[in-house]
């Protein structure tokens, strides 16, 4: 029997969720989209112009849990509705994949997670990230026993420009830290997955753009230390003029043995290649193999929940694996807040 699923939220990354849905829903038997919900009237719209039946349309979740039978919702409403969405999702029964961030405070992710623990159901959240072919071959490459290395320092630069990304009344205008909040917590959650390790402090120093009509901080320079005195240079900025990197950002790994890189400026043909250079001056930079992954993306993170609800293992972004990454991000915005490095643990 297919995961019945209910889709909260059909706005911004909502449509695209509801195109992956209703594809999966007609190519196989491991999903079945029940229903939509939205407040919005135009979502609600553009969901019955997306095809979804007006029986399976609902205002609110509420509405929604109360007339279709559904074993899952999927919550891709704006982040600062998570806890009240996916708690009444949890208190339904209902297992749970929600979008990133999985809450706007540390506080509200513990409620989450521990009621998902305490009622027995799945909470994961969607790092659709780490469901990219570089990101699992760094990994490997990180833990090939010692072909490549110890990691010694991590760069990462993220630019691009979003200034007129969003419609004029998206939510992220108005966000106090909209890259820390909407969008480091991509490459924070990469950091750990790459890596291995947790964060053990932060330190930020964030800034406006002027020209840009983000009200909040939305550039930024850090420096994180992970387990084991490991510093990783973070800079970010998401109403950038100059060259672009790709979502993923710009990746230099040194290690004691040599440097890797994930190198991928937007619109060149690489933006997916990893390399190796070796400490010789003779020897040339290697293109890495990478393995293809079945599933990449939101639909890694969708057949990811899949599993873990169908075989009652905890997934790979669980709620609670999920605390640990955004510790990581909420100590980030103390820091850029209040000053100095902020400790983690």
């Amino acid at each position: 029997m297919p995961l019945r699923i209910i889709q909260a939220g059909i706005g911004g990354h909502g449509r695209t969720w509801l195109t992956l849905l209703q594809r999966e829903s007609a190519d196989g038997d491991a999903i079945e989209l029940v229903a939509v919900a939205d407040p919005s009237e135009w979502a609600r719209t553009v969901a019955a112009e997306d095809g979804i039946p007006a029986t399976q349309i609902f205002a609110t979740l509420d509405e929604a849990l109360r007339f279709v039978e559904a074993d899952a919702v999927l919550v891709v409403t704006p982040p600062a509705t998570h806890r009240a969405v996916a708690t009444a999702a949890l208190e339904a029964g209902k297992h749970v994949l929600i979008e990133k961030p999985l809450a706007t405070t540390i506080e509200d992710a513990r409620a989450l997670a521990d009621l998902a623990s305490e009622r027995g159901l799945t909470l994961m959240v969607s790092q659709n990230y780490r469901h990219q072919a570089p990101v699992r071959a760094l990994r490997r490459l990180l833990d090939s026993g010692g072909d490549y290395g110890v990691p010694v320092t991590i760069e990462i630069t993220f630019m691009k420009d979003s200034r007129a990304m969003w419609p004029a009344d998206n939510f992220r205008y108005a966000m106090d830290h909209p890259l820390l909040l909407d969008m480091s917590i991509h490459h924070l959650d990469m950091l750990r997955a790459i890596t291995g390790r947790n964060a053990t402090s932060i330190a930020v120093e964030s800034w406006r753009v002027l020209d840009s009509p983000y009200e909040g901080d939305v550039a930024l320079a850090a420096l994180i230390r992970l387990e084991g005195d490991l510093p990783v240079v973070y800079r970010g900025n998401w109403a950038s003029v100059g060259p672009q990197t790709t979502w993923n950002g710009d990746w230099r790994i040194l290690t004691d043995r040599g440097r890797l890189a994930w190198v991928g400026w937007a619109g060149q043909d690489h933006e997916d290649q990893l390399t190796w250079e070796a400490f010789d001056c003779r020897a040339k930079p290697q293109v890495l193999r990478q393995e293809p992954l079945a599933q990449g993306g939101f639909a890694g993170s969708l057949h990811a929940f899949v599993e873990a609800v169908t075989t009652g293992t905890d997934p790979e972004t669980s709620a609670v694996d999920n605390l640990h990454s955004l510790a990581m991000l909420f100590a980030g915005v103390a820091s850029a807040e209040r000053g100095g490095s902020v400790a983690i643990g």
